[in-house]
């Protein structure tokens, strides 16, 4: 990770976003550079188990802080690979707070120290100083779209606060090729800092699952499947394979996915223009810009363009 201030893994689904988070923890955990990692993700990515353990934030009770290891929810990246979440909270602004909170307890601490000798002042000057130099913290965020405004308040005070570091990952686009949340506006900041840090900002790549006219495919067809192929930047790319298969009463015919890099998010589900609807191959597949269609589709219909 070589200890940057700010590393963006962004890109469409499907481009190993995850999976290069999951590793760059990994990697930074081995450095033994940073004091801890903090790994964070949204609540309203419910499709990771829900933690049973709730916290105080701003004096509400809020599922917020995982305390222990039972019931933890996992990030899970397709390769595999997972990951612990520490934090699962509604905004950012949650995580602040918890911050905050915890700074006032390490002042507190501080001020209690009062020497009254030369020897006592010695021991407790001592004492402090090892307590209070500490290492850096790394916080990774998974799914970091759905934080919206709070992302870019929550990166403020990392720059400006404190000398951690930012990890994270999620969506630049929605799928109407639209700015989705703050990752976009983040990177921009980033580069554009009147003080530039030390930051790397990735913009992978899938490949497009757009396949022709999908209903011409009897239930005998199958193809491979791109949904499980990594971004070709990603260090781990892999080969690994699904088959597909689609039923219909005409002849059989085998189509081959495009293919192509895919830079965008096709959604699969009519009968919503809400831009956030949680889920996974069920409702999204990701398209090249010539395939892509900046509004719902029927997956059956995906294919008349």
């Amino acid at each position: 990770m070589g200890h940057y201030r700010l590393q963006i893994f962004m890109g469409p689904m499907w481009s190993g976003k995850t999976n290069r988070l999951i590793q760059a923890v990994d990697i930074a955990r081995q450095t033994n550079h940073y004091n801890q990692v903090m790994v964070i993700k949204p609540l309203l990515d419910n499709r990771i188990v829900k933690p049973s353990i709730s916290a105080s934030v701003n004096n509400t009770t809020t599922p917020s802080t995982i305390i222990n290891n039972e019931n933890r929810p996992m990030i899970r990246a397709r390769t595999g690979l997972s990951l612990p979440v520490d934090l699962y909270i509604h905004s950012l602004d949650d995580a602040l707070s918890l911050l905050s909170q915890q700074q006032e307890q390490q002042q507190s601490i501080k001020n209690q120290f009062h020497p009254t000798s030369t020897n006592s002042h010695s021991y407790i000057n001592t004492t402090v100083k090892h307590n209070t130099k500490t290492k850096p913290i790394l916080y990774a965020i998974d799914e970091a779209q759905f934080f919206g405004p709070s992302l870019l308040k929550f990166w403020d005070y990392i720059t400006l606060s404190t000398n951690h570091s930012l990890l994270l990952s999620g969506l630049d686009y929605d799928y109407k090729r639209q700015p989705f949340g703050s990752v976009l506006s983040l990177a921009s900041n980033a580069l554009i800092h009147p003080k530039p840090l030390s930051s790397q900002i990735y913009r992978l790549t899938a490949r497009c699952a757009y396949q022709g006219n999908r209903r011409t495919l009897s239930s005998s067809s199958s193809i491979s499947s791109p949904f499980k192929s990594l971004s070709s930047t990603s260090p781990s790319s892999t080969t690994e394979k699904s088959s597909l298969s689609f039923s219909s009463t005409s002849s059989s015919i085998t189509l081959p996915y495009c293919n192509k890099p895919a830079a965008f998010t096709q959604r699969l589900k009519r009968g919503g223009s809400e831009i956030i609807l949680v889920g996974g191959e069920e409702a999204y597949a990701p398209a090249c810009e010539h395939h892509h269609i900046p509004e719902p589709v029927d997956e059956e219909e995906w294919g008349h363009v």
